[in-house]
């Protein structure tokens, strides 16, 4: 739904994302980018909920 704007946009962007392996799994109790997409999902779901 976003990707007219995701094609327009120009400008750099600095990710660094982890990748876990099977050795170390990544925790998602402790994974900052799941906790703040959690955490922006159920604020916009509240949000939709209240109109």
């Amino acid at each position: 739904m976003i990707r007219l704007l995701v094609d327009s946009y120009n400008k750099l962007i600095l990710v660094i994302m982890e990748i876990p392996s099977k050795d170390h799994p990544s925790d998602p109790a402790h994974d900052f980018v799941l906790l703040g997409v959690k955490y922006l999902l159920s604020v916009e779901s509240m949000a939709s909920w209240r109109h």
